[in-house]
């Protein structure tokens, strides 16, 4: 029963992807119009529109750092399944010369799923990288210490 169950959602998950697929495709004349369109949407902090956007640059560069990492974040904010959302922004925080953003956003999902020391660690990448402006945006200095303080009471668990 739970097989079948299983496969069912399988086949739903599937279908729904297809036809998000088909509608960006039809929706953009171009890679360029795409990839425009996925970064206003992400600029914009739309991360639920630009997620099936990035999906589909994602499925075209699999090994693009930058498509990961907005993809990654995209999904963090999009649904309840942080965990793959940490696959995308590990891969694109370990190639070099990727956004320094990809390590505020592998940060914070670390950070939701209470590694707060590796959340930390990444979090002081972001500093070390990022903007000014990013790093005063992204209130990093207020998540560094959110982690020292959740380490502290997981201790006293």
């Amino acid at each position: 029963m739970i097989l079948k169950t299983t496969y069912y959602k399988i086949i739903f998950l599937l279908f729904a992807m297809m036809l998000v697929f088909t509608n960006v495709n039809a929706q953009y004349a171009s890679q360029d119009e795409l990839k425009k369109a996925a970064q206003t949407f992400f600029d914009e902090e739309n991360y639920i529109e630009a997620l099936p956007l990035y999906s589909q640059l994602l499925s075209l560069y699999p090994k693009d750092p930058e498509y990961n990492y907005k993809y990654g974040a995209s999904y963090f904010f999009g649904n309840r399944e942080k965990e793959e959302a940490l696959k995308y922004l590990t891969f694109a925080a370990s190639k070099p010369n990727v956004n320094p953003q990809a390590f505020y956003f592998l940060g914070l999902a670390l950070h939701h799923e209470y590694r707060f020391s590796e959340a930390e660690v990444n979090y002081k990448k972001f500093k070390e990288k990022g903007t000014p402006k990013d790093i005063q945006d992204f209130q990093v200095d207020r998540k560094i210490e959110m982690c020292r303080n959740g380490v502290t009471l997981l201790k006293s668990m």
